[in-house]
């Protein structure tokens, strides 16, 4: 475990102890947990933990390890959903540092699972193995993970986002339903094949579902980080903050106007300028995918 997320296991058990000593309130100990992915389930004194798995994929000793801490700590029942995370029920906050060490140890984190942040990034669950899919974008999903993770852009927006990839001729993750969406595609630019997306932006769901529009037919695979901070920053600066439900980047964009919001992500992408490069994201065993 690097040395900085030891030390963040250990700030979480330290803030607990507070938290039980009446030292800190409600409210610091219901941002410090969700940043960790521990949400208060409807049943008193017991914990829903939630895991991530950026683009839905799990490896057989990371699916044993998750059965052990599921045994160990919580009901043994582990419930995947639909945005390919994993939740453990009725855990006690005591027991949870101990659940995310050991997790830890194989490689899984449940930070930024919860809470005003981009939220689990998902993946079409055909990725690296179907036989239509322009390319695999599940390097690209888990780059995309890793520059987010503890990112100092993305920790206290005023709402969640959630971003997809899908690489298939047919979408299969319903792109334009999500705040950010990435459709694989390729384009032949002096006799090479170039990788890129059709990015969806401000698409959801809810009471009031809205279709994303589409940003660019191709943003080059390389300027995926300049882009996604630029939205962030543009939804972390002008998104709502008082009215809950009306905190969404959908409501953003409906709100100041499709060509105005396009606008503001074109000119703060120009002063974000260079970012560290993709290459130094893409897991190593799946960059040739």
């Amino acid at each position: 475990i690097p040395q900085s997320t030891d030390q963040e296991l250990e700030d979480y058990r330290g803030w607990i102890k507070k938290y039980r000593a009446r030292e800190i309130g409600e409210i610091k100990m219901q941002k410090i947990r969700l940043q960790l992915g521990t949400y208060h389930q409807r049943q008193e004194g017991v914990q829903m933990q939630r895991i991530k798995f950026p683009g839905g994929t799990i490896s057989s000793a990371q699916l044993g390890a998750l059965a052990d801490v599921a045994d160990k700590y919580a009901s043994g029942f582990i419930h995947f959903t639909t945005r390919e995370d994993a939740q453990l029920y009725y855990l006690m906050l005591e027991n949870a540092p101990a659940l995310l060490r050991e997790l830890e140890e194989v490689g899984i984190t449940t930070r930024e699972a919860c809470g005003n942040t981009v939220r689990n990034i998902t993946a079409c669950y055909r990725a690296g193995v179907s036989h239509d899919e322009v390319f695999n974008v599940y390097p690209y999903t888990r780059a995309l993970f890793k520059f987010l993770l503890r990112n100092k852009h993305n920790q206290n927006m005023g709402r969640k986002m959630k971003f997809a990839f899908e690489g298939c001729a047919e979408d299969h993750s319903a792109l334009a339903f999500h705040d950010l969406g990435f459709h694989a595609v390729t384009r032949e630019e002096n006799g090479e094949v170039r990788r890129g997306f059709k990015v969806h932006v401000g698409g959801g769901m809810g009471s009031g579902p809205m279709p994303a529009h589409i940003y660019s037919e191709f943003l080059p695979v390389e300027e995926m980080f300049n882009f996604t901070t630029a939205v962030i920053r543009i939804f972390d600066r002008y998104g709502e903050r008082k009215q809950r439900m009306k905190a969404r980047m959908k409501f953003l964009v409906q709100t100041m106007g499709w060509d105005k919001f396009k606008a503001a992500v074109d000119a703060e992408r120009q002063i974000i300028g260079e970012l560290p490069p993709l290459a130094d994201y893409l897991p190593v065993f799946l960059e040739e995918a």
